[in-house]
């Protein structure tokens, strides 16, 4: 089953959105892995727009998610409606409310846009009950007093849209765009606007109304949502979305963060930083580094650095919004999406880097396990691999109990971070007030790492397939390998750690 998306508008950003986006059920795998002649094509794009120029990532395992259709046929738009008989596509995506019109020759028709807070239904209630991909059970309407609508047994009236939002569980009825247009936009990432006449369930993205750093959280949102109504337990209806399993669409770190990260960053010397690991590869391997991969490359400002300096880097990370906002810089490695324990590219790596305290969020040993060995796979012999990790007086002199609150170009944010002892946590809760022409919207995302402790740490290493080289900190230039024994995470707040591949 495959997801047509009809973009004659946006077709960028759902390029982009589809880049850095992962179908349910996706593995990673690279040319020679046991997988690769699985079929990960999961939409079809649909665009007047010449075919776009796709990069090669087939060596990282990236090979594209979608397929792309120019259409020839603007007014009868036949391919889609081909696509759409044949079962070939399950469910119909449209870029903006003006696509839509293109593909309805601009003629009314039902639609329905809903999500936790409100129902509203430009249409008949029986457009809803002729639907074939709705549930139709135990639906409730409403109109507002003073709007014309056909008499209905059993309608509510309301008297004003204020009265009707204390009620959620009815559908109002109402053909007034303002009132529509208002709700969305207060509640745009996460209103659904479905389309209700077609035989297959129709979805509108409504990129013409978002705001172009909003754009892409959109995109992302309603493909998982789309990917979730073609599963065989899912159940549609005006009331909400059901399935069986984890939500799905629940938030990761660094979502909202990934938009401001580069300002809340800007106090870090990333070039003290290249040059500290590139010393200490010179030092510790063998020529200049011919390939380099860094892992949780956030908005890849050190791998971007490295290739200003001339260094073929590749780079991934698992979060596509710190991913997007890496894509439109200038100088930036190839990206691709990957966690820190999914399998990585073989392709011999000189110098594997994974930086900024990311190992702590892997909060189980088994994790760094699974990384050290996938690591190790993707080192060539006699290569290196260097992380850093934030240490126990980090939390204790920096992180407990601690409360910031900064101003952005967006908004306002608030950090509170906070150090349990018991458990080794290591919790930061992130909340953003994000300006709207509406006012405030509030976002929320919590981070939680492990402090190790550095026994703990060199254990695990002292197992894997890598061997431990360096200890060092930019506090001193000397090797502290030596005194790997002694209580260096009370001591620093960072630590980094040099391992090699045997050659």
């Amino acid at each position: 089953m495959k997801i047509g998306i009809y973009a004659p508008e946006h077709l960028a950003v759902l390029r982009l959105a589809l880049k850095f986006y992962h179908p349910q059920g996706w593995m990673p795998f690279s040319s020679s892995a046991e997988n690769e002649n699985r079929d990960t094509t999961s939409f079809i794009i649909y665009s007047p727009a010449s075919p776009p120029v796709e990069a090669d990532y087939s060596d990282l395992g990236e090979p594209p998610i979608y397929e792309y259709r120019q259409i020839t046929d603007l007014e009868g738009l036949s391919q889609i409606k081909d696509a759409i008989s044949s079962g070939e596509i399950s469910l119909l995506l449209f870029d903006s409310l003006r696509s839509y019109q293109i593909w309805s020759s601009g003629q009314e028709s039902p639609t329905l846009y809903t999500n936790s807070r409100f129902k509203i239904l430009d249409g008949s209630i029986q457009s809803v009950k002729k639907c074939p991909w709705i549930n139709t059970r135990n639906l409730q309407f409403s109109k507002l007093r003073g709007e014309e609508m056909p008499s209905e047994p059993n309608l509510h009236v309301h008297e004003s849209a204020a009265h009707w939002q204390d009620d959620h569980d009815s559908i109002l009825l109402s053909s007034n765009q303002a009132l529509i247009s208002y709700l969305v936009k207060a509640r745009f990432l996460d209103t659904q606007i479905l389309h209700l006449e077609h035989q297959i369930p129709s979805l509108n993205l409504n990129l013409g109304m978002c705001s172009d750093t909003l754009q892409l959280e959109r995109a992302h949102n309603t493909f998982r949502l789309a990917e979730r109504m073609l599963s065989p337990d899912f159940t549609i209806s005006p009331s909400g979305y059901q399935t069986s399993g984890e939500d799905s669409l629940s938030n990761p770190a660094y979502s909202f963060f990934a938009r401001i990260y580069d300002n809340y960053m800007s106090h870090v010397d990333y070039e003290l930083w290249i040059r500290s690991l590139l010393k200490w590869q010179k030092k510790y391997g063998e020529d200049k580094p011919r390939r380099i991969l860094e892992l949780a490359c956030g908005t890849a400002n050190i791998s971007g650095l490295l290739v200003f300096d001339g260094y073929a880097v590749d780079a991934c990370d698992s979060s596509w919004q710190m991913l997007s906002e890496a894509e439109g810089k200038i100088f930036r490695p190839r990206l691709f999406l990957r966690s820190m324990t999914e399998a990585l590219p073989q392709l011999d790596y000189d110098l594997v880097l994974c930086l900024f305290d990311s190992i702590n969020y892997l909060q189980k040993k088994s994790e760094i396990t699974t990384l050290l060995r996938n690591v190790s796979k993707a080192l060539k012999p006699g290569g290196l691999f260097i992380f850093d990790i934030s240490t126990l007086l980090n939390s204790e002199e920096n992180f407990a109990d601690c409360l910031n609150f900064t101003k952005d170009s967006a908004g306002y944010l608030v950090h509170h971070a906070e150090y349990e002892e018991f458990s080794g946590l290591q919790k930061s809760h992130l909340f953003h007030f994000r300006k709207t022409p509406l006012g405030y919207e509030l976002e929320a995302e919590n981070h939680i790492q492990r402090v190790y402790r550095l026994p703990e740490l060199l254990s695990l290493i002292d197992v894997s397939p890598l061997t431990l080289t360096a200890i060092h900190t930019t506090d001193t230039p000397y090797n502290l390998i030596q005194k790997r024994h002694s209580p260096l995470d009370e001591k620093y707040p960072r630590l980094f750690f040099v391992l090699q591949r045997e050659k």
